[in-house]
């Protein structure tokens, strides 16, 4: 399953259990909001926009469309789904969030070189209070106790 897939998924799985989506996209030219534009401070942090399950949305393999309200004026607007930097539901308390977005032609994966060129990047910087997490110990452990329990 590709990132778009994913996005798409977990977006329309959102809208359906919480009725709203909220997306956060980064600033792109490739962004179609109809008139309205990036403030100084979106393309710096980004934009978050509203998604509910009353608008008429299609998502296809280049992105989003959808009719956006602006204040009081509506805009057809397009957001590629490389630009989609997270989908969350305040109402759930779950979101995906992505670090960087999808490759862009520029990167070793669509280069055609695959696997063995990611191998070589290197390691993605460390965020300040970011806490690695391994799962898999942790189902060990318990996949240890239940043989305990068993004998």
């Amino acid at each position: 399953m590709s990132l778009s897939a994913l996005k798409k998924n977990v977006f329309f799985e959102l809208l359906s259990l919480a009725g709203r989506v909220f997306i956060v996209v980064r600033h792109s030219e490739a962004i179609d909001l109809g008139r309205k534009v990036f403030t100084e401070d979106e393309k710096k942090n980004g934009m978050t926009l509203v998604f509910t399950e009353r608008m008429a949305i299609q998502w296809d393999a280049a992105g989003i469309s959808a009719t956006l309200t602006f204040g009081s004026q509506r805009h057809r607007c397009f957001i590629p789904s490389a630009d989609i930097l997270a989908i969350y539901s305040p109402d759930l308390q779950v979101q995906l969030t992505m670090a960087g977005g999808e490759p862009t032609d520029n990167t070793a994966d669509s280069a055609g070189c695959g696997a063995s060129c990611l191998k070589n990047q290197p390691p993605r910087k460390k965020h300040g209070k970011v806490i690695a997490v391994d799962f898999a110990r942790r189902l060990r452990r318990h996949e240890d106790n239940a043989d305990k329990e068993d004998a």
